[in-house]
């Protein structure tokens, strides 16, 4: 179980009590001036993970509160842009360890860059995934949903993501696919989803919370006649909200709208696109992230504009493994002849971290 320093006496008490066999070789750890024999591990994000002892007891504590830190085994250390050392952590003051390789080598690292603490990879190709991938992160998602009364539906949901992020760059990669049917008694199946979308995003931190974003997305509806669609936008972002649970951000940027439909008609409008995006840390280390963008032709700010909307809320089920609940909502003021106004989706279904 994971405690919080309300708990740390006791914590403490019960690894000096329960634990002192391994205490002769076991890394150490002091946080609000308690002491703690166990084993490091990891630190990631932010926090250190400590094992106390052969209590079962697991506490999780923010780097910034850490007095004092040893390790009785070697780790491997990933830290800023492309750093990374395998050794023993000698101990902690100001801020930064002191570590030491197996070569005699002692470098001192601060901890607010590191990016992965952790044990040593078991052969060369885990130790080079851990160093050339420390930045990224992907997942895949499922969804399947069927129904069988006066009208029968069914839906699939296909999705795809990886993003690369440092301390100051961001990079997103994403693509989905939907498909689903309908078939009502005595009438023929029909198709009432068939939507395919990608994106790629890029964030550049220019000072403090004011950042620069390039985003690009390109859209496939068939149930909307639209055969391609593509939005490229480049602008200025700024971080209204930057807080442990969560963050929101605003932005402003100009854009191109692409728009091709089945049946050979194009249209295209530069946009002043401005956006929304927040995400937040909830209970049961569940997580919620939602976008809203505003698409007006830079002309006419009030007709033919699109609005973007979509929120996402996963939970963890495994280590490896998530429920996730997806949302969005696409509003087209100037659809193809036919086509609807707006269209909702919305799915239920497991996302694997990759």
């Amino acid at each position: 179980m994971k405690s919080n320093l309300a708990t740390l006496a006791l914590v403490a008490y019960a690894s000096l009590v329960l634990g002192p066999t391994a205490a002769a070789a076991a890394d150490n750890l002091s946080v609000g001036g308690y002491f703690f024999s166990g084993s490091l591990t990891s630190i990631e994000d932010g926090k250190a993970t400590f094992e106390i002892g052969t209590t079962g007891n697991t506490i999780e504590v923010d780097t910034s509160s850490l007095e004092g830190l040893k390790t009785e085994n070697p780790r491997l250390i990933l830290y800023g842009e492309d750093g990374t050392i395998t050794g023993r952590v000698l101990g902690f003051d100001g801020g930064e360890i002191r570590v030491g390789s197996a070569a005699g080598e002692t470098r001192t690292i601060p901890l607010d860059s590191i990016v992965a603490l952790g044990p040593i990879a078991d052969n060369d190709f885990s130790a080079w995934a851990q160093d050339q991938m420390r930045y990224w992160s992907g997942n895949l998602d499922i969804a399947i949903s069927a129904s069988q009364a006066t009208v029968d539906t069914t839906q699939v949901l296909f999705g795809l993501g990886a993003k690369r992020k440092t301390a100051n760059t961001e990079i997103s990669f994403g693509a989905n696919y939907r498909y689903g049917t309908r078939q009502a008694a005595k009438e023929a199946k029909e198709t009432d989803l068939d939507e395919a979308v990608g994106t790629i995003t890029a964030r550049r931190t220019i000072r403090g919370d004011t950042f620069a974003f390039a985003d690009m997305k390109a859209a496939y509806d068939a149930v909307q006649f639209l055969s391609l669609r593509t939005q490229p936008v480049v602008g200025m972002g700024y971080d209204v909200l930057s807080l442990d649970q969560g963050s929101a951000s605003v932005k402003i940027g100009y854009g191109w709208i692409y728009e091709s439909y089945f049946g050979g008609d194009k249209s295209n409008f530069s946009t002043l696109a401005i956006g929304l995006t927040t995400n937040w840390s909830l209970p049961f280390e569940s997580t919620l992230e939602a976008s809203l963008d505003y698409l007006p032709p830079v002309e006419d700010f009030a007709h033919g504009y699109l609005i973007q909307a979509k929120a996402t809320y996963s939970v963890p089920i495994l280590s490896f493994l998530s429920f996730k609940l997806q949302i969005t909502d696409n509003y087209d003021d100037a659809p193809a002849a036919g086509a609807t106004r707006n269209t909702l989706n919305f799915n239920v279904g497991l996302s694997l971290t990759l």
